[in-house]
C-alpha cells in the first residue's frame, strides 16, 4: 500500500506518514490497504472525522478517494453509517 506516495515524496517522508497515520489515527499504511482507509473514513471514528471534513471542503483535490469511498460504502450500506 502508498507505493505512489512513496515513490514521489521518498522513503523518508513515507515513514514520517506512517508513524503520523499510526499515531493519530491507529492506522498502519505499510499493514493496512487504502481500501482499509476508505472504511474508516466512512466510519468517521475519532480524528478521521477531521479528514472526512477536509475531504467534504474540497472533493476534487482528493480524485482517488471518491473511487474508493464509493467501494467502501456498499458494505457500510447495511451498518447504518451516515456518511
Amino acid at each position: 500500500a502508498g507505493d505512489g506516495l512513496r515513490k514521489t515524496e521518498g522513503e523518508t517522508r513515507w515513514k514520517a506518514f506512517c508513524g503520523v497515520c499510526t499515531s493519530d489515527f491507529k492506522f498502519d499504511p505499510d499493514k493496512k490497504s487504502p481500501s482499509d482507509a476508505a472504511f474508516a473514513l466512512v466510519e468517521g471514528n475519532g480524528k478521521w472525522a477531521n479528514v472526512w471534513q477536509r475531504f467534504k471542503e474540497a472533493p476534487k483535490l482528493y480524485p482517488d478517494v471518491a473511487k474508493l469511498l464509493r467501494d467502501a460504502t456498499t458494505p457500510l450500506l447495511f451498518r447504518g453509517s451516515e456518511r
